[in-house]
């Protein structure tokens, strides 16, 4: 599920396990304002979105959603054809995560230039990425490999610190405020790392 930034944020998504993402308003009742298949895959794994586009990535592709024009403008694969894992959409630019062959790697789109690659970085996380989240100060990635990984908004991102919570797989992971909050196979998990963690530069 994906929530819209800033005064749209009423609006929400959610992928079905169909292949079919619904667009719901919090201000009206359940049944959702719109719908649509982005792809023939039966399954949506992650979605990002803003007051323009939504977002959601297939088995082999991420699809972009003109909410506008209501059709989907561009399908996006990335080079050797990895499956994305998950995305992040901050203002301008789109974050990806992508495994192959248990290579990890994360890849940056411009919004703002036809979605088109910018960058591709590689990672030290030793399975999928599962989740990318944006701060001002870091990028941090979480991983089935158990570890959340912590990192420098440079080019290239530099580590900065690798935290490893009791969870042995990590399936989702979101921060907030200094808290960090894990959910995995083993249950949930809430952290509060060291302030210099996430506001350390490099």
């Amino acid at each position: 599920m994906s929530s819209c930034p800033g005064p749209e944020r009423n609006l929400f998504a959610t992928g079905l396990s169909s292949g079919t993402i619904c667009v719901f308003d919090s201000r009206s009742r359940n049944n959702p304002i719109r719908h649509y298949r982005p792809s023939t895959s039966n399954v949506n794994m992650r979605l990002a979105m803003n007051t323009e586009y939504i977002l959601s990535t297939s088995e082999d592709a991420v699809f972009v959603w003109d909410q506008r024009a209501g059709r989907i403008m561009k399908s996006i694969t990335f080079p050797g054809k990895p499956h994305p894992t998950c995305i992040n959409m901050r203002r301008d630019l789109v974050f990806v995560g992508t495994c192959r062959d248990f290579f990890s790697k994360l890849h940056v789109l411009n919004a703002k230039d036809d979605f088109k690659l910018v960058k591709s970085y590689s990672t030290e996380h030793t399975a999928s990425i599962t989740r990318v989240h944006l701060t001002h100060e870091c990028l941090i990635t979480s991983s089935k490999d158990g570890t959340v990984k912590i990192s420098s908004l440079t080019d290239p991102p530099k580590p900065i610190a690798t935290l490893c919570p009791e969870i042995r797989c990590i399936f989702d992971m979101d921060y907030l405020n200094g808290t960090l909050a894990i959910s995995g196979d083993d249950g949930i998990q809430v952290m509060v790392p060291e302030v210099d963690v996430f506001n350390e530069t490099q």
